[in-house]
């Protein structure tokens, strides 16, 4: 279907791309900047030229090849392997239609189009044909709209089409895939919202901050330009002007926000950073109140270094993230503007480091003294403060006369498009067609959301005698694989893996027959391989790994710096270009070798390409051409220090590893790893020198940090305490107020009357106002589902109020499965949380959750509005101290 669609536009784009006669790229400097990058793009992909520029030979308009001149110049290595040129010549000539079309295009200047119009890209996700799709749908829906309304009208298409839901898995999905599932993350939603703007001529731009300061997580929002300047919105989250959405308060804390623009633009914002392929732009002034500061690194001798790499680091998910990395100038001084908080900086320059705090708001220059990298024993421990929130624009006079309404009625919208899944009679009716276990059937087709026509036609195509082999590589792919895998991959992999050398069914099931390698798009590509190699090579790979592992290293070349936006290359299209980033390679390694028959992976911990030898997982280097594992030594993690006793430390929340690699510290990435379910913990690690870092998050949000520093020798145990910072005597609630619990309060489902009092009993309570369809509300939600067995073991109940104006057709009860035990949703049509907002003084209503734990006296002990991660973890430490669980 797409390439029918490709071909299509190709050879009907004269039809109007004779209208974009005029000149694009201006600016002298801009010129020459494309020629340049143009001629080395044309260089890097020499191996796919015939696919990606032969169009230039072909009849397109004057704009058309100006257009696919910036798009190529700045393209990275995924986007010049993954897709062909008649893909890019389809999104320039709908980005010219939907200028031409739209009456705003003509207003919009040459630099702001093709820096935030044009481009086929928003972040890291994967690419479709989504302009052409969403520019047909919103063509009309348009008409007789001015900009501002436009871009307003689009957000709410956005809202009928998706709607937040958290996900775990790494890659981002393309627009049209989310749309297909109807719901996304923070970053799909946003990179959908502005795939959409741009698909109507409207230019927009991904906002994201890499960490926030006061809370383990991040988020992304869309700015839109209207009438020559910049506007804020929530992704599929309308609101009734622009510059409003749930994110604007905890953006006042932030210490960084950013967008990536696509080429080299000019601003008059703070540039973080420029690379060949992007740059990298700082938008924290409208956000937060912010401070330019400044690092100066000298050697031993008191020089200046030049060329230093200097990393802001957050401390989150229990690690320290970089969230910007600028380098130094001649006089070994680089500048960066950031939040009223602290950070840690990290300079790496010449084998030499530092690691120093910086606490922005007392310091305008921070002199660094490079040394050694930190020595084995030494333990350092921080106070990293979050900023504190700010005031943000009183909306209080904003009109919102139907605006729920209109809400409700885009919920409803998507229900409908959810209602055509598939439903239990018709796959229960399907799978006893083919003499399939029913619940297994109905459990794949609710997973695969919109994609379930395709997991149906890959079941009927695999009939009888491959029944049992399609089950089960639908069953061995990731949750999302199932939501937007196409047809022809599946089969791809059902047709051409085969097991020569005979290994068990789970090591053949996960290492041979898995599509899933990494973090890559599921792709076809066993049998492209099958027929691309040798039959006698094939044989001797599979006697000697280490082939293959030369053959990548003799025909694929690396390349770091070319593929920026961290997108995997597809396997096939890294064969084509002859070019890739080590995360491309390794996953193009373990697919040849999955093509061959040979049992291998990414190891997910270390993030290096393997093979299975005789039972043992063997590293194998596709840079180097070699095979073999790297000596090893042992670690033994004890606990220490205040630990609360059954209370087990968790990975990416309390500690993490992490292991000095080329110039910094890099985590290892244990999330799914089950080494740490209890301690004292034992494991293996590569010869080297790491490091342990625990965080304690405050009540404020501010972080107490610890990091000890250690070695790993060959066959040598080194044990390390694993110690959680004490928060101290600060309390969870400064202040001295009784909540009144004499109410009563309807129950959602039963339309009962059921009083605070008797809920609260002699065990507390724990009241938590949410908006369902909100993003911070679900991460609380999420957060009791997790903890559900915990809170089960407190004899206290957990009261979640709802709005009348927050439900909407979306909600139900049925989809908070697993929430405590003692759980219940209560009507709220009072005015009660203003009343408590007004007694504490800060915002409650607009910035939901709000969360109060009560003791069974009506004593305030605990109180928390507003987004933040781990609010779950709060509540439980809170009644398992003034609640009592026993």
């Amino acid at each position: 279907m797409l390439n029918k669609l490709l071909l299509s536009v190709f050879f009907t784009g004269v039809l109007f791309s004779c209208t974009n006669s005029g000149v694009l790229i201006e600016d002298a400097n801009m010129q020459e900047d494309v020629r340049q990058s143009l001629q080395r793009q044309k260089e890097l992909a020499v191996h796919r030229s015939d696919q990606l520029f032969s169009l230039y030979d072909s009849n397109i308009s004057k704009a058309e090849k100006e257009a696919l001149d910036f798009l190529y110049a700045y393209m990275p290595l995924s986007d010049l392997s993954n897709h062909s040129g008649t893909f890019y010549l389809l999104h320039a000539r709908y980005a010219l239609k939907a200028r031409n079309t739209f009456p705003w295009g003509a207003k919009i200047p040459n630099d702001i189009f093709l820096h935030y119009v044009l481009p086929h890209r928003v972040n890291n996700e994967y690419l479709d044909t989504a302009r052409v799709v969403f520019y047909k749908e919103l063509k009309e829906r348009l008409q007789g709209l001015n900009m501002k309304q436009a871009a307003l009208e689009v957000n709410h298409w956005c809202q009928e089409k998706v709607i937040y839901h958290s996900t775990n898995e790494y890659r981002t999905s393309s627009p049209l895939n989310t749309v297909k599932t109807a719901y996304g993350r923070c970053g799909e939603q946003s990179t959908f919202t502005v795939a959409a703007m741009r698909a109507a001529g409207i230019p927009a731009r991904q906002i994201y901050t890499p960490r926030w300061p006061h809370t383990n997580d991040n988020h992304a929002w869309v700015e839109v330009w209207v009438d020559g300047n910049w506007y804020f919105m929530g992704a599929c989250e309308p609101e009734p002007e622009l510059n409003m959405g749930w994110f604007e308060s905890p953006a006042t804390r932030a210490m960084l926000t950013h967008h990536r623009t696509y080429g080299h633009i000019k601003t008059y914002d703070e540039v973080v950073a420029t690379n060949p392929f992007y740059t990298e732009v700082n938008t924290l002034t409208r956000y937060a109140r912010t401070k330019k500061i400044r690092v100066k690194v000298k050697d031993g001798g008191g020089s200046p270094v030049e060329g230093a790499e200097v990393s802001f680091q957050l401390p989150n998910f229990a690690e320290f993230y970089d969230i910007a990395t600028v380098q130094t100038n001649s006089d070994g001084v680089c500048e960066f503007l950031t939040g009223l908080g602290d950070l840690m900086v990290w300079v790496n320059a010449e084998g030499q480091y530092a690691w120093k705090k910086l606490a922005v708001p007392n310091t305008d220059t921070l002199e660094i003294v490079l040394r050694e990298k930190p020595e084995a024993g030494m333990v350092i421990n921080h106070l990293i403060h979050a900023p504190a929130p700010s005031a943000t624009a009183d909306h209080s006079k904003v009109d919102r006369k139907g605006h729920s309404e209109r809400l409700q009625y885009g919920d409803s919208l998507r229900t409908a498009y959810e209602n055509t899944f598939i439903d239990s009679t018709a796959s229960v009716d399907f799978a006893n067609r083919l003499n399939l276990d029913p619940v297994k059937v109905f459990s794949l087709f609710e997973a695969s959301r919109g994609n379930w026509p395709v997991v149906r036609r890959f079941l009927e195509y695999a009939g009888g005698a491959n029944l049992e082999k399609a089950m089960m590589l639908l069953d061995v792919i990731a949750m999302k694989d199932r939501r937007d895998t196409p047809l022809k991959v599946l089969i791809d992999h059902l047709d051409y893996s085969a097991n020569p050398l005979k290994y068990p069914d789970e090591i053949y099931q996960k290492y041979v027959f898995n599509p899933r390698i990494h973090n890559e798009l599921l792709s076809a590509y066993k049998k492209d391989f099958q027929q691309f190699f040798e039959p006698a090579f094939i044989q001797k790979c599979q006697v000697s790994p280490v082939l293959l592992a030369k053959w990548v290293n003799e025909n694929i070349q690396l390349n770091e710096k070319a593929n920026p936006w961290g997108v995997p290359q597809l396997p096939v299209g890294v064969l084509e270009l002859r070019v890739a980033d080590r995360n491309s390679l390794n996953i193009f390694l373990v697919a040849v070798a999955r093509s061959m028959g040979i049992a291998s992976r990414v190891d997910k911990v270390r993030k290096q390409s393997q093979v299975l030898i005789e039972g043992e997982w063997i590293d194998i280097d596709p840079v180097n051409g070699k095979i073999g594992n790297r000596p090893k030594g042992n670690i033994l993690i004890n606990l220490a220090g205040n630990t609360p006793s059954g209370n087990v430390p968790k990975y990416y929340k309390d500690f993490t590893l992490n292991k000095f690699e080329g110039g910094g510290y890099e985590t290892l990435d244990y999330a799914s790893s089950k080494v740490f379910e209890s301690f004292p913990a034992s494991l293996g690690l590569d010869e080297g020198s790491y490091s342990l870092v625990t965080v304690k998050r405050l009540p404020d949000g501010s972080s107490k940090t610890r990091r000890v520093f250690f070695d790993v020798q060959q066959g040598k145990t080194e044990e390390v305490s694993l110690v959680i910072p004490d928060k101290g005597n600060i309390k969870a609630f400064e202040g001295d107020l009784t909540i009144d619990l004499n109410r009563t309060f309807e129950e959602y489902s039963s339309k009962e009357g059921i009083s605070l009092n008797q809920l609260a009993g002699e065990n507390g309570l724990v009241l938590i106002w949410i908006d369902p369809a909100r993003e911070p509300s679900r991460h609380l939600v999420n957060d009791l589902t997790r903890l559900g067995s915990s809170f089960d073991k407190w004899p206290g109940s957990i009261a979640l109020l709802l709005k009348p104006e927050k439900i909407t057709p979306a909600f139900s009860i049925d989809q908070y499965d697993g929430l405590p035990n003692r759980s219940v949703f209560l009507i709220d049509e009072s005015e009660w949380l203003l009343d408590i907002e007004r007694e504490l003084g800060i915002i409650m209503e607009e910035e939901m959750p709000a969360v109060l734990v009560v003791s069974a006296s009506g004593n305030l002990v605990f109180q928390s509005s507003g987004y933040r991660i781990g609010i779950g973890d709060d509540v439980l430490n809170q009644v398992a101290v003034s609640c009592s669980i026993h």
